[in-house]
């Protein structure tokens, strides 16, 4: 009855918490961005295991692809993973490195199809690859993150994002 299964399963049903709601709200899309990370993060975790690695790493670059998205901080999930993958080609040799090459451009090109329409269009309309709002961008000045003319102070902006993952972190704890 006390399982992983059942850590797992509070984690997710945690996305549902009146916070994340209200950041949902304001454009901060904070459950949808949790449930596609947990799911890339389960799906990046399975990568030894697959059969079909190619298929599987095309999975995981348009799980990222949709949690960037969701919310920009979805950058921070690929390059962790992409990070974790480059520590894990160490060791590789090979037939391996080479299916593992062609496992990477499959991620690349499954997270690109998915972000980069999006990006464009941000770009040409906010001047900025970063989604915005004003209600995001309202929450951001609440939050002291962000100046009135739209200058993101970044310490700030960090600081909140090591919060929000220490609040991660202590839900992995249950599971």
């Amino acid at each position: 009855l006390y399982g992983r299964s059942v850590g797992w399963l509070a984690l997710l049903l945690s996305s549902l918490a009146a916070p994340a709601f209200f950041n949902a709200a304001n454009g901060m899309e904070t459950s949808l961005f949790t449930l596609l990370g947990l799911l890339a993060v389960a799906v990046w975790m399975e990568l030894g295991q697959s059969r079909c690695r190619v298929r599987t790493y095309l999975l995981l670059g348009c799980l990222l692809g949709l949690a960037n998205l969701a919310r920009s901080d979805g950058l921070v999930l690929a390059l962790a993973i992409g990070l974790l993958e480059g520590l894990r080609s160490l060791r590789l040799r090979g037939a391996d490195r080479g299916a593992w090459a062609v496992g990477i451009l499959a991620l690349v090109a499954g997270g690109a199809a998915l972000t980069l329409p999006s990006v464009a269009w941000s770009l040409s309309v906010d001047g900025t690859v970063l989604s915005a709002n004003q209600a995001g961008r309202r929450a951001l000045y609440w939050a002291g993150a962000i100046l009135p003319d739209g200058v993101v102070l970044w310490p700030h902006y960090w600081s909140g994002v090591r919060r929000n993952v220490e609040r991660m972190a202590e839900l992995w704890t249950v599971s």
